[in-house]
C-alpha cells in the first residue's frame, strides 16, 4: 500500500517544524527565501516539500495527457521533495551547497523542514549471503519478493556501500531518504531475485560500477523511485537483466549513464502510482543486448496488444532525453521523446 509505505518515509512525515517558502526560486539556483530562517540556524540538512496539488501537473509532466487508471495522480495531483545541505543563512534567505533541481513556486505550497541524517557511514568489503534458492516468481509470496535482502541505509549523508558481493538475495541494497551517498563497485550473483539497488525518497545519490551475475539477471534493474530526485546510475553491467527500473512514485531528474541490459522492461510499480518518471529523465549511452523493439513508446495511451484488459500499458516516462542508444537497433516514437 503506497500510503502506508510513504507514512514511514521522508515525504509524509508530520514535521514539527514546517516553514513556508515565500519567493520563487529557479531551477539551478542555490538559494530560497522562507518565512523565518531562524528556525534553521543550527540545522545542516533540510528537505523542501511540495504537498499534493493538481496545479503543478504541467510543470512536472509537460502538456501531455494522463492515463485514466493513474488513480493517485488524477485524484490528488503531484507531490515532490528534495534534500539539501545548508551552506549559509542571511536574513530569511537560505543558501545551499548544491543547486535546486526544480523551479520552486510558492503558490504550490512548498515548505522547508529539518531533515535529520547520520553522516559518513560505510559498509564495505563484505560478502552478504542470503538463502534464496528457488526459481524467482514475481509477487508469488513475501519470500520471493523480499524474504532475503541485503543492506538498507536510511537517512544518511555522504555515506557508501562499496566492494561488496551479494549472493542469493531478493534485493541487495536500498538507500532511502538519503543525500549524496554512493553504492559503488559491487556484485550481485547466485539465484535471480526481485531487485538490485533501490534509491528512494532521496536526492543526488549514485549507484555505479555495478555487476549483475545472477541467473537471467534481476527482475528489476537499478531503481530510482518514490520521489527520488537527481539520482544517477552509472556504468551498470547487466547484459542478461530485464533492464533498468523506475518504480513509480513521482521520480524526477534522473540520469542513467552507460547502462548495459537485455532490454528496457525492468520497470515496476503499481499502475495506480504511475507514471514511472516525470520530466527530467536522461538515458545516456544505453546498450541494449536483447532483440530490437520497433517504435518504442515512452508514453503510450493504449493498452498492450497482447494483454488488452491489463491496466499496465507499458513504461511511462514524461519526455525523456535519449542520447547514444546502441547495441540493438531499437527505434522510438518521436512524439513520446523529449
Amino acid at each position: 500500500d503506497y500510503d502506508a509505505f510513504c507514512s514511514t518515509n521522508t515525504s509524509s512525515r508530520p514535521y514539527k517544524t514546517k516553514v513556508k517558502i515565500t519567493s520563487y526560486a529557479e531551477e539551478g539556483s542555490y538559494a530560497i527565501e522562507v518565512e523565518d530562517a531562524s528556525k534553521f540556524k543550527n540545522q545542516l540538512y533540510v528537505i523542501l516539500v511540495m504537498p499534493y496539488n493538481k496545479e503543478s501537473m504541467t510543470d512536472f509532466l509537460g502538456d501531455i495527457p494522463t492515463r485514466p487508471q493513474w488513480g493517485r495522480l488524477n485524484s490528488k495531483g503531484i507531490t515532490a521533495n528534495e534534500i539539501h545541505k545548508i551552506k549559509g543563512i542571511k536574513g530569511n534567505k537560505i543558501y545551499f551547497e548544491r543547486p535546486l533541481l526544480t523551479d520552486i513556486k510558492p503558490q504550490y505550497g512548498w515548505y522547508l523542514a529539518p531533515h535529520e541524517v547520520i553522516s559518513e557511514c560505510g559498509f564495505e568489503d563484505i560478502h552478504v549471503v542470503g538463502n534464496f534458492q528457488e526459481k524467482f516468481d514475481h509477487h508469488k509470496n513475501k519470500i520471493h519478493d523480499s524474504g532475503w535482502k541485503g543492506v538498507n541505509m536510511a537517512h544518511v549523508a555522504n555515506s557508501w556501500i562499496r566492494r561488496c558481493v551479494f549472493s542469493n538475495v531478493n534485493s541487495a541494497v536500498r538507500v532511502n531518504g538519503s543525500i549524496s551517498s554512493s553504492v559503488l563497485m559491487n556484485v550481485i550473483d547466485g539465484k535471480q531475485g526481485h531487485g538490485s539497488v533501490e534509491m528512494t525518497f532521496g536526492t543526488r545519490n549514485l549507484t555505479g560500477l555495478w555487476l549483475v551475475r545472477t541467473d537471467y539477471g534481476q527482475w528489476h534493474g537499478i531503481d530510482a523511485s518514490h520521489m527520488a530526485a537527481g539520482n544517477v546510475a552509472w556504468r551498470i553491467y547487466a547484459p542478461q537483466g530485464r533492464g533498468f527500473d523506475l518504480h513509480s512514485g513521482y521520480t524526477r531528474a534522473t540520469l542513467y549513464d552507460c547502462y548495459e541490459a537485455y532490454n528496457m522492461t525492468g520497470n515496476g510499480g503499481n499502475y495506480k502510482v504511475e507514471p514511472h518518471h516525470m520530466k527530467g529523465f536522461t538515458l545516456w549511452n544505453f546498450k541494449q543486448t536483447g532483440p530490437a523493439v520497433k517504435e518504442y513508446d515512452y508514453w503510450s495511451m493504449k493498452p498492450k496488444k497482447d494483454n488488452p484488459k491489463s491496466f499496465y500499458w507499458g513504461f511511462s516516462v514524461a519526455q525523456p532525453v535519449v542520447v547514444g542508444f546502441h547495441g540493438s537497433e531499437t527505434t522510438f516514437v518521436e512524439s513520446s521523446m523529449g
